[in-house]
Formats: C-alpha cells, structure tokens, sequence
C-alpha cells in the first residue's frame, strides 16, 4: 500500500487529511496525490471564455500557494519519506474524485470529515458520502479533530458475510506492517438470537485460527440494539485506532434512501474510519457457501470443537 488520493479544497478537515495522509506515507515510504477539483459553478456561465482561463489560473496559483504553506508544517524527516505531487482539475468534485480513482488507481482514498453536530456533518460531507457511495476504492474518513497517532488496536466490524474472509485477510497484511492487533467485532441487536452468529464465528475463528493461537487477532460479539452506538461504545472502551467497515456498491435510488451502517459511521466516528467497498473483495474465485463463508475455508479440520 504505496499511493495515496487526497482531495483537498482547502477546509480545516481537508488539511488535516493531508497531514494525516503524509504521515501515514511516511511510514510506507509512499506517495501522495494531492488532488483540488475547481468547480465551474464559481464562475459566472456567460464569461468570456478568456474570463474564465484567468479564473482558472488564479485558482491553481492560490491552491499552490496554500499547499506551500501547510507543507511547512510538515516535518523534513516526514516530506524525506514521501512522493508527494498535485493536480488541478476542473469539474464537479466527486465526478473529477471518482475519475482520479480510474486513472491514478491509488491504493488508498484519503478524505477529511468535519466535525460538529449531526445535520452539520449530514450537510458538509456531502463530497466524501458522494464519494463513498459510488467509488470502488478503499477510503480512509479523517475526523477533523483527529491526528495522526501509530495505529496499536485496529477494529474491523464483521456481519459474517463472505466478503469478510478477503477484508481481514488485507487488514492483517496492514495490521502487521504497523505492529498493531486486529479486533473482529460483531454488534448483535438485544434479543436476537446468539446460535447463529456464535457458529459463524466460529468458523470465522477456524478460518484465521493461526492468527487467533497467536494473539494477534481477537474475535468478539457484543449485544447491543443500535449498531453504530454499540461500535462507538466499544471503540472507547478498547481505546480503538482505527475502524474498519464493509459497504456496498448500490444503484441510485437505493443510495438515496438508504444509508449503510459504514456511510452513517464516516458522520459520526471520532476514530479514522476506513471502508472496504465489497465490490473490491468480490473478485475472488472462492465462492460463499450457505454458512456464508467460502467452501473451502476449514476443510483440513475436523471440528469446529478442537479450536
């Protein structure tokens, strides 16, 4: 994981999505992609065309003029560590973000998250929902208030559906890279039944049983009847780094009206939250059986008992 997509317009959250993306760059010796999408609403429709060249280039030269002053904030042993390169496009910002994804094919989609009151983040993160709901690259949410720390406890909330195999698998590649722990966790509504969801687990157990003896991923299922309080409390109680979730690719009208657990987290989170769209982990040859998982996971193994 080398590359890195920050769209930055110049807010407080975008910048400290930047901070925090050349940091986290540092670590891997990366690159990092500084993308500003000017909108052609801010200039006036019926402008000459010269009008609106001039425009444009004033625009590029205040964005690279910001970028020179928040690069001084950045430590050289950090800016020594990294590639670090910016494009001006013109456009829409979520079309121009999604098309960056096409051509640049970054690794990771850094994007920031201002903070606030519901509504005010409902409103402000329109661009990185926007983004999320139609991108089928990996995205990293930034809060506004959140800086960059090593990560020691990342936490992936699993529903125990098949995609999961391929997304704990990518994250144990990262959570060793960083010499962090891996919580699979599992938020049940209060009073549903338990017989399912323990089986699953179990299996889920069976399939990174290695990693499990060596206490390098942990594995559990908390009651709770709203799914993003019961994240959010646990992420407190565990002192969480990093969150990691699942959403799925929709058609519009089911972007429209309904929000995904991961896209209503990204409004309210406090910890860096990244999101596996399942369109990235559904290329895999190995299909999900009627436990949910692939036929082939725990094959060699006799009984889910000998765990």
């Amino acid at each position: 994981m080398k590359t890195f997509l920050v769209p930055i317009d110049f807010s407080p959250p975008a910048k400290n999505a930047f901070l925090y993306a050349c940091r986290l760059a540092a670590e891997v010796k990366g690159k990092v992609k500084l993308l500003h999408v000017y909108s052609p609403g801010s200039v006036e429709p019926y402008a000459p065309i010269y009008f609106h060249d001039e425009m444009v280039g004033r625009r590029e030269e205040l964005a690279l003029s910001y970028l020179a002053e928040i690069e001084k904030e950045i430590p050289l042993e950090i800016l020594s560590n990294i590639d670090l390169d910016f494009d001006l496009e013109l456009g829409t910002p979520v079309d121009e973000i999604l098309r960056a994804v096409r051509t640049k094919k970054p690794d990771l989609v850094i994007m920031g998250m201002r903070g606030g009151g519901f509504m005010q983040k409902k409103i402000l993160g329109t661009v990185t929902n926007g983004v999320i709901a139609r991108t089928t690259a990996q995205v990293l949410v930034i809060p506004e208030n959140c800086q960059y720390k090593k990560f020691n406890k990342i936490a992936y909330a699993t529903n125990f559906e098949h995609e999961d195999i391929f997304a704990i698998s990518e994250m144990l590649s990262f959570t060793r890279l960083m010499g962090a722990e891996l919580h699979c966790i599992h938020v049940q509504k209060e009073g549903e039944q338990e017989v399912e969801s323990v089986y699953k687990q179990e299996i889920l157990k069976k399939a990174f049983q290695h990693e499990w003896r060596m206490n390098t991923i942990n594995f559990e299922n908390i009651s709770y009847n709203k799914v993003i309080e019961g994240l959010n409390l646990y992420i407190e109680k565990e002192e969480i780094d990093l969150l990691v979730m699942l959403t799925h690719s929709r058609g519009l009208f089911s972007r429209i009206f309904h929000q995904s657990h991961a896209r209503e987290m990204a409004l309210q989170t406090e910890v860096p939250l990244w999101i596996f769209q399942t369109s990235k982990v559904n290329n895999s040859d190995q299909k999900p059986t009627k436990s949910g998982y692939p036929s082939n996971i725990g094959k060699k193994d006799k009984s889910i008992k000998e765990i």
